[in-house]
């Protein structure tokens, strides 16, 4: 029994060893599949909670002349010109058309595009640093996750995420990354693969490369960074020339687009380009240095406004010791081809701004460091992994700044955002308002609509924060039409006497207010609060005597026609009919006091008609208009008292009403409709 035991015992050995094999080749799979999931659902959970709220966002600035562009023509004539913009970005317009043939115009699913695609970055980012830097088939996924971290939280990623037409750049970001990916997995898969999936992989990444450019005229950029990639995987001995050259071909497919570039009808023709001039380039290159040493250079808008200080050499001061402690961090890891990846990762994806764009584009375009903060999270995850190097005290050390780094880039971020909000509640009060009079056939004038808003301290000394809502005027009609689907006749006017101060920095549309209108007009002033901007009605011109008759006749020749108060969700809204019957008084204003049930005072909403623009001394003999207030602070409000006063000697004018009796105290009472 013992010997015929033995044959099987050996029998079964070969067996176990012969499963070995499996074990082993499944394990990096398995490994490497846990941390990718994790990593997928970490960026997610970054992006949503940091920049879920954009979901809510209207449209903004270049939207309302990009969407009217891509309304006007058909998919296919978006690949044949660009006639009217000043760029060719096809695959963008593209992607828009096919979401307007899904959903239409929807504000909520054209930003949820801007969020996917920042995500979708962020986990080729963490997956492509994890496998740049790993060992063999060891994935280095602490690094890449780190690094996909800094990533998304990039602080002047914001614009890119919050402003559906900024899409282009998480786009040909994406392009670019898949491009990569696709070189990467078909040229050094971690594990032997067949050659039909090789060239899968190596079909994928040329198209991504194709594709780069149509999304942004940056995506040409995909092919020198190709090859630093490839450059950077030299392991200290030259890297073969073929492998150079195989990357370098991979910019073949550029050609394609350069073709068609160059014959596409565009606004200034097909891209003409002129170099900037040195002192240009040398201030755009100090735009995107601040955006490098971010993590210091944060304090640098603090120091100039405390110490009035130069912008410019505030910038170059702070940015000084973050570049050290870069050079630091990698002098400290041992300088290699794989540690000036990220540095010329940066140089290369900046290059085309510094050399030939404005600096006013420059400076208001945080979106532009978008493609260099890939190499920025590579630059700064390296110099916390140096930092951590040593021991358990520089691993917790390195942890803190970490912990404080991204605290400080979601403040960042989140500051911008309640700007965007704000502007955003501008928008969509506007295009209710601006709907409502064209219901009613009227023609739609804001005064001190909002063009831009920014903080009243920016926290980087160079550049602009905050955002641009409407580019000019022409575009109100624009503005209403992508939000509603309605084309009708907005205006704008500006009125600086009666701008406010909120605590953030607007400007206003407009060159001033011109009443001597004919048609039909809604006037609505903007109300500027500390969380919001309301559009409110402020009257009309126009209007239709009331069959009612006359509420009361006052002694400087005008007549209150009608008075209404009714509640609304924006507040009391008093409307007041007014008519003026002789010549204009001069000095003459009106007065609205809000009652409660005792008769005591709650609020009063007191000044000349139309948001205080249209003063009855200005006013040709026999116009007729609705003078409409909203009175916020009017809960427990049961009447109004109504009449004019002189506001130079405060006495007030008397009135009498339609049967010849004196009001008393020369106010008119109008009750108020409806209790809050």
């Amino acid at each position: 029994m013992t010997e015929h035991g033995l044959p099987i015992t050996v029998y079964r050995l070969p067996i176990t060893d012969y499963r070995l094999p499996i074990t082993d080749y499944r394990l990096p799979l398995t490994a490497n599949r846990l941390p990718f999931t994790l990593l997928i659902l970490w960026a997610a959970l970054l992006t949503f909670g940091v920049y879920g709220r954009t979901l809510t966002f209207p449209f903004f600035s270049d939207d309302f002349f990009q969407l009217p562009f891509l309304d006007a023509h058909s998919l296919g004539a978006l690949w044949r010109t660009a006639e009217g913009l000043f760029f060719f970005r096809p695959l963008a317009f593209t992607l828009w058309k096919l979401l307007y043939f899904v959903v239409g115009y929807d504000t909520a699913v054209f930003h949820l595009v801007n969020l996917l695609l920042h995500w979708f970055n962020g986990v080729l980012v963490a997956w492509l640093t994890a496998r740049l830097w790993a060992t063999g088939a060891a994935y280095q996924w602490p690094r890449g996750f780190v690094a996909g971290t800094l990533f998304l939280l990039f602080p002047f990623s914001y614009e890119g995420v919050a402003w559906v037409a900024a899409v282009m750049h998480p786009q040909f970001l994406a392009l670019i990354l898949l491009a990569i990916v696709g070189y990467w997995q078909a040229f050094y898969p971690v594990t032997p693969t067949g050659s039909r999936r090789a060239w899968l992989w190596g079909g994928a990444s040329l198209l991504c490369v194709l594709l780069a450019p149509f999304a942004h005229e940056n995506g040409v950029l995909v092919a020198p960074l190709l090859v630093l990639v490839e450059w950077a995987q030299g392991d200290g001995a030259r890297p073969s020339w073929r492998r150079l050259a195989r990357a370098g071909l991979w910019s073949a497919p550029l050609v394609c687009w350069l073709l068609l570039w160059r014959q596409v009808p565009a606004a200034d023709g097909a891209g003409s380009l002129a170099l900037n001039a040195w002192p240009t380039m040398g201030r755009n290159a100090l735009y995107f240095v601040q955006g490098g040493a971010y993590p210091i250079t944060w304090a640098s808008g603090w120091l100039r406004d405390r110490f009035a200080l130069d912008g410019f050499w505030v910038t170059a001061l702070l940015a000084l010791p973050a570049l050290a402690l870069l050079v630091w961090g990698q002098r400290r890891a041992g300088w290699s081809r794989r540690s000036w990846l990220p540095w010329l990762w940066t140089a290369v994806s900046v290059s085309l701004a510094i050399l030939f764009l404005p600096w006013l584009h420059v400076s208001a375009a945080p979106r532009m460091l978008m493609l260099a903060s890939v190499g920025l999270a590579w630059l700064w995850s390296d110099a916390l992994w140096a930092l951590a190097a040593g021991g358990h005290w520089r691993r917790a050390l390195a942890g803190l700044l970490l912990a404080a780094l991204l605290l400080q880039n979601v403040w960042f971020a989140q500051a911008q955002l309640a700007l965007y909000a704000i502007g955003g509640s501008a928008i969509r009060s506007g295009v209710t308002a601006a709907v409502a009079a064209h219901e009613r056939g009227e023609t739609a004038v804001f005064i001190n609509f909002p063009a831009w808003i920014a903080p009243q301290r920016a926290t980087y000394a160079l550049g602009q924060e905050g955002d641009i809502l409407v580019l000019g005027p022409e575009l109100l009609p624009a503005m209403v039409w992508a939000h509603s689907g309605q084309w009708v006749d907005v205006r704008a006017a500006r009125v600086d006497a009666i701008r406010q101060q909120p605590p953030y920095y607007t400007g206003p549309l407009g060159d001033g207010a011109a009443w001597g209108v004919e048609q039909s007009t809604a006037v609505f002033h903007t109300v500027y609060f500390t969380d919001a901007i309301q559009v409110q009605p402020a009257g009309r011109l126009g209007v239709a005597a009331a069959a009612s008759g006359v509420l009361a006749t006052f002694a400087e020749g005008l007549r209150l026609l009608a008075g209404t108060a009714v509640f609304t969700a924006q507040g009391l809204q008093v409307d007041l009919t007014w008519q003026l019957v002789g010549p204009p008084p001069p000095d003459i204003t009106v007065f609205v006091h809000v009652l409660d049930g005792d008769g005591q005072l709650l609020a009063q909403a007191d000044g000349d008609p139309l948001a205080g623009t249209y003063p009855f001394s200005a006013w040709p003999a026999g116009t007729m208009l609705q003078d409409q207030r909203v009175v916020i602070a009017a809960e427990g409000a049961v009447a109004l008292q109504v009449g004019l006063y002189n506001r130079v000697t405060g006495e007030r004018v008397t009135a009498a009403a339609a049967d010849g009796a004196a009001w008393a105290d020369a106010a008119v009472t109008v009750p108020v409709i409806g209790r809050r």
